[in-house]
């Protein structure tokens, strides 16, 4: 039965998990007791379910559900009939199980990660709760012929069920109408509070305390995942995901500063839901920086001794400097475009760093990149054609001297006479 039940069912991906599940019932080693032990619980509620309190017996006698039940060269015996609706049913059933169970990855991120006790309980603990995990989001109706379902699949997940839990810790933080939703303090009585509502709900929501970081750091992915998809590839390989969940990690200690609990998923939640904007305006500069090279450069400095908030700054300032002059912009037809978002994107930035850091010389450093990429931008945009920034900065002397505007000394007479030339074409010297 669980063999046909995989017939209707379609995976995006994973075949050799799929295979490991297919035959790892009776397996120890592939599927422990109490994975295995839950998903038969789930297949008996949802035949139950199926059958609506009627008895083989019912079904069979009444003609209820005649699409479970043999065709007419196919009858048998009483027993055989029986049989034969009943092994409909179990089909039927392992269907919905399978469907809700492999959502998202979910089954196969369990079985990669069996030496994980913590991951292993959340997956059973969830798997048995029907309202946390439903069935299926597919109503089904016995006297319909079979068809085959797609698996839903969002993002690959390493997390059980990462996406159930981040739906209920959504609703939990819009229910909170605190007048201090605004402020840092907000943050920290949040996180208090979802703490007790986690222990009080029992498991599995109260199994989360237990995740130590690496755990934290995979449910983040996860739902950065889900929550930013357009904004992250969808090949397995690609570490935007890895860049934000860092970035989400140091906005929780600036945010906290020298009395930052331990990385916990009720932190992780409230920081997302507080902070969205700025953790999209992140991703959104990663998806626009497509070079592999600055990438690297940005997770390296994560590795730094520096403060967060200094650290924080220096992967903001990569970032942006990518933007101003980088060969990787030679011949980029979309560039006037990818500047104009970066410029949206940066300016969320620069003001959540401006209420940390105004008088900081990396902040101060990071400014003048932002007014310069404004600067370019506004180029762009009115004055400038795309050849402007097809050639480096030396032939361009339109251009660098505009940027030079956006610097802390932009006042002084030399750049002003400088870009005036350029642009009028008119010897001002005359004039001083």
């Amino acid at each position: 039965n669980l063999q046909r039940a995989f017939y209707y069912l379609i995976f995006p991906s994973f075949h050799h998990v799929l295979s490991k599940i297919k035959h790892g019932f009776g397996n120890s080693n592939v599927l422990l007791e109490p994975v295995h032990n839950m998903t038969i619980e789930r297949l008996k509620q949802a035949k139950n379910q199926m059958a609506d309190g009627y008895t083989l017996y019912d079904i069979f006698k009444k003609g209820l559900y005649k699409k479970l039940l043999p065709s007419k060269n196919e009858q048998q015996g009483f027993i055989q009939n029986c049989e034969h609706v009943n092994n409909s049913l179990i089909t039927s059933g392992w269907i919905q199980v399978l469907l809700a169970l492999c959502e998202n990855c979910y089954l196969e991120a369990a079985l990669d990660n069996l030496e994980q006790s913590t991951l292993l309980s959340i997956f059973v603990s969830s798997g048995r709760n029907k309202q946390f995990v439903p069935i299926s989001h597919h109503e089904y109706i016995p006297d319909k012929d079979l068809h085959f379902f797609k698996v839903k699949m969002l993002y690959k997940a390493q997390f059980p069920f990462s996406w159930n839990f981040h739906t209920w810790f959504a609703k939990q933080n819009q229910g909170d109408h605190s007048p201090w939703s605004e402020s840092d303090n907000w943050i920290h009585e949040r996180v208090s509070n979802l703490e007790k509502v986690m222990n009080s709900s029992g498991e599995p929501f109260s199994l989360l305390n237990k995740c130590e970081e690496r755990e934290c750091a995979m449910y983040t992915k996860d739902v950065i995942r889900g929550m930013f998809h357009r904004y992250i590839s969808v090949q397995g390989n690609d570490d935007a995901p890895d860049i934000a969940k860092k970035i989400v990690f140091l906005i929780s200690k600036i945010i906290f500063e020298k009395n930052c609990p331990k990385i916990s998923i009720p932190l992780i939640e409230v920081i997302i839901y507080q902070m969205k904007d700025v953790i999209k305006s992140y991703l959104q500069l990663l998806s626009l920086c497509d070079n592999q090279e600055v990438r690297s450069s940005v997770k390296q400095l994560f590795t730094s001794v520096h403060p967060p908030l200094i650290q924080l700054i220096q992967v903001t300032l990569k970032l942006s400097n990518y933007f101003l002059w980088h060969p990787s912009q030679m011949n980029d037809i979309d560039i006037p475009a990818k500047i104009c978002l970066a410029c949206d994107a940066s300016q969320i930035i620069a003001n959540f760093l401006h209420k940390r850091c105004p008088k900081r010389k990396e902040y101060q450093e990071f400014s003048s990149v932002y007014r310069q990429l404004q600067m370019k931008n506004l180029g762009l945009k009115y004055f400038w054609t795309i050849d402007c920034y097809s050639t480096s900065p030396k032939e361009n002397l339109v251009a660098v001297n505009t940027l030079m505007l956006a610097k802390p000394e932009f006042a002084k007479r030399t750049y002003l006479y400088r870009l005036l030339i350029q642009l009028l074409g008119v010897n001002l010297f005359l004039f001083h």
